[in-house]
């Protein structure tokens, strides 16, 4: 399960709006000063640092609540399989499937082929997305779910060995 803390924004009857802040794993990196990358996500963060979501709510949040949320890391990696190598892997063969059709086809100009392939293959991969985004939106498995309150005090675990828990 992957989990983050997140603020509740609004509470309704079984689901909640929370508020997570992005976060950006280069400010944990040794480089971060003089990486570029790390120069964007800070201008990023600037101009959108919180996300707004909605969860599902089993534990009865109110506003103002903090919370951490989860998600199972299996939905996370299929959605994230369908929503960017799908369509990368799409564009790729539509581009090979033009580049050897135009060939075939005796084009002048072979990269055209190439080019409209992989549009059309990028296109399919776009509205595979748009597809798969329909099923999941009401699918439980793939929404974020509140696990916790963040504050709420965690119980420690008390094992006891071999007297049957005298002593």
């Amino acid at each position: 399960m992957i989990e983050e803390h997140a603020r509740v924004v609004r509470a309704e009857p079984g689901t909640a709006w929370v508020e997570v802040m992005r976060k950006s794993a280069c400010g944990s990196c040794a480089l971060a000063g003089g990486c570029g990358t790390a120069g964007i996500a800070r201008y990023l963060r600037g101009r959108r640092g919180a996300v707004h979501m909605r969860v599902i709510d089993p534990v009865g949040v109110q506003a103002g609540d903090q919370v951490v949320i989860g998600m199972e890391e299996g939905a996370l990696l299929r959605g994230l399989v369908q929503t960017y190598a799908v369509p990368l892997l799409a564009m790729l063969l539509g581009a090979l499937g033009g580049k050897l059709l135009g060939a075939a086809l005796g084009l002048s100009a072979p990269d055209a082929g190439t080019l409209a392939g992989g549009a059309l293959g990028l296109a399919a991969g776009l509205a595979n997305v748009r597809r798969f985004s329909r099923r999941i939106a009401a699918d439980p498995a793939y929404q974020p779910i509140v696990l916790r309150r963040a504050d709420a005090p965690t119980l420690p675990l008390v094992f006891h060995h071999g007297d049957g828990g005298r002593g």
